[in-house]
């Protein structure tokens, strides 16, 4: 019985009960992503090659759309970075 709740979840989408107002929110990105925004633009683009990211887009393409802010933090070896998303 479990394991078909999991099937059924992965396929066909969980049942949160969420209760509460259901909006929209758009955060800007943190002060790195703005500060080192090629490192943004060179990590984002394969992404939304791959589909795994999507937008920009110039009108929302659900209602509600949450959108998660992004940043940038270094690596250990340096003068390269890694690019986080912000999912608070």
């Amino acid at each position: 019985m479990f394991r078909n709740k999991m099937i059924n979840g992965f396929t066909q989408g969980f049942k949160l009960d969420f209760v509460g107002e259901r909006k929209s929110s758009f955060a800007p990105n943190l002060l790195s992503a703005r500060e080192l925004a090629e490192i943004i633009d060179s990590n984002v683009a394969p992404e939304v090659a791959l589909g795994r990211i999507a937008g920009p887009f110039d009108i929302p393409p659900v209602d509600p759309l949450w959108v998660s802010p992004v940043g940038v933090i270094p690596k250990k070896v340096k003068g390269e970075y890694r690019m986080i998303q912000h999912l608070s």
